[in-house]
């Protein structure tokens, strides 16, 4: 995660990395910012790998509490929705992790210690 995941995830490069990961079986997680890395990642179908999924991130209205709308690239919140995604949040900085099947994603920094309870749970289920 991080605000500088806005600028460097949303490439075509780690789109296919993630894109190959989901292919291979692997449990994909993002936290915060993070989740900008699953915006060019895809289904085998070619689909947005988002598409229909639970999924969370930094949210429209946290970016506008901390007075950075305007300041990053896009909103990843609408654009995880404009990909089709089922997207789930709580209040601004409460933490909050949604796991749909191989995908975990927490909304903030305080969802991190929940993503990784997710993760762990999902790892040792392989």
């Amino acid at each position: 995660g991080g605000h500088g995941a806005m600028w460097d995830f949303d490439d075509n490069t780690v789109g296919q990395i993630v894109t190959d990961a989901w292919a291979s079986g692997a449990v994909v997680g993002a936290v915060c910012h993070g989740p900008s890395g699953l915006l060019q990642a895809k289904e085998t179908d070619g689909s947005p790998l988002v598409q229909g999924k639970r999924v969370n991130s930094f949210t429209n209205r946290e970016t506008e509490q901390i007075e950075l709308m305007g300041v990053e690239p896009f909103l990843l919140e609408t654009r995880l929705r404009e990909l089709g995604a089922l997207f789930e949040c709580s209040e601004n900085f409460t933490s909050h992790a949604v796991k749909d099947g191989r995908l975990i994603t927490g909304q903030n920094p305080q969802s991190t210690a929940a993503v990784c309870r997710l993760l762990h749970d999902a790892l040792g289920n392989l």
